[in-house]
């Protein structure tokens, strides 16, 4: 599952040749950090390349979406408005055991173990709507994205509602609520985070994701680059 990105541009576009680079890492109860990493180029006024990619060390599942987003001029809506597209590759390592056994005496003795390191891939799509409103402290977007894995047919939907405030020039606190419906499962989070800028173009982020129909819950620890 590709995690969401608290504050990426979402409805607006970067703007042209002005880049976004997010690292975090998130911990679920303590174990091996996931590895998210999310990029923004604006190409246009309007036009935003994106790469969204989380390496999750649980399942040894990568999975990468790089898309191309559409903003509508500002003014042409009440609120600003953005569409987008992607397609990327998800790919799976395991690594599959197998005992090697002979007979001696009537008895079967383990002579040898293999170890097979396998890599498995499925080509993804993904489609997405992006709203947003802002005032001098505040913003909120609603993000929706639906994604598929072409291969085996199976789908995640997700909404992401964010809030944020602008709490100095230096301070940004944000919290979203994540909603998700997958194949196989479905979820409900409740994601705050806080974003501290050393510098206009370096900041850092600290948060965490509240699992409220289960007890797996994470910490956030985020690197941000704007260029």
């Amino acid at each position: 599952m590709l995690l969401p990105n608290l504050a990426d541009a979402g409805a607006w576009p970067r703007g042209k040749y002005q880049g976004y680079f997010d690292l975090s890492f998130f911990s679920y109860d303590g174990q091996t950090p996931n590895k998210h990493v999310y990029g923004e180029f604006g190409v246009t006024d309007q036009i935003t390349l994106t790469l969204d990619g989380i390496y999750q060390e649980e399942i040894g599942g990568l999975t990468g979406i790089i898309g191309l987003v559409y903003a509508l001029p500002e003014g042409t809506l009440p609120f600003q408005l953005s569409i987008g597209g992607g397609v990327g590759r998800a790919l799976y390592f395991y690594e599959v055991t197998e005992d090697v056994f002979e007979f001696r005496g009537g008895r079967r003795i383990q002579i040898a173990q293999t170890i097979t390191q396998t890599i498995t891939t499925q080509n993804a799509a993904q489609l997405s709507l992006h709203l947003g409103f802002s005032t001098l402290k505040t913003w909120s977007t609603a993000d929706l994205r639906y994604l598929t894995f072409q291969s085996t047919g199976s789908y995640l939907a997700k909404l992401d509602l964010t809030h944020g405030y602008h709490v100095s020039d230096r301070l940004n606190a944000m919290v979203q609520v994540q909603i998700g419906q997958a194949s196989e499962f479905n979820y409900l989070n409740l994601a705050p985070a806080i974003e501290w800028s050393f510098t206009p173009n370096i900041a850092m982020v600290l948060g965490g994701v509240y699992d409220t129909k289960g007890d797996s819950h994470a910490v956030r620890l985020g690197a941000v680059v704007r260029f």
